[in-house]
């Protein structure tokens, strides 16, 4: 897929899947939950887009 980014001017083309998969802890009656949630569609390119950069990638 083409998409854009603040650290890029113009478009670039990406592989991102149309579902994905988290595992993050939460802070839940104060003490740390591991959670895992499904995202799908555009929810799921903007946390492979976020990822990424997390990674030190930029698209």
């Amino acid at each position: 897929m083409e998409e854009s980014c603040l650290t890029h001017d113009e478009i670039t083309k990406s592989t991102r899947y149309i579902k994905c998969k988290v595992a993050f802890d939460q802070i839940v009656d104060g003490k740390m939950k591991e959670c895992r949630r499904d995202y799908a569609g555009f929810e799921a390119q903007m946390i492979q887009h976020m990822i990424d950069h997390c990674l030190g990638k930029l698209v």
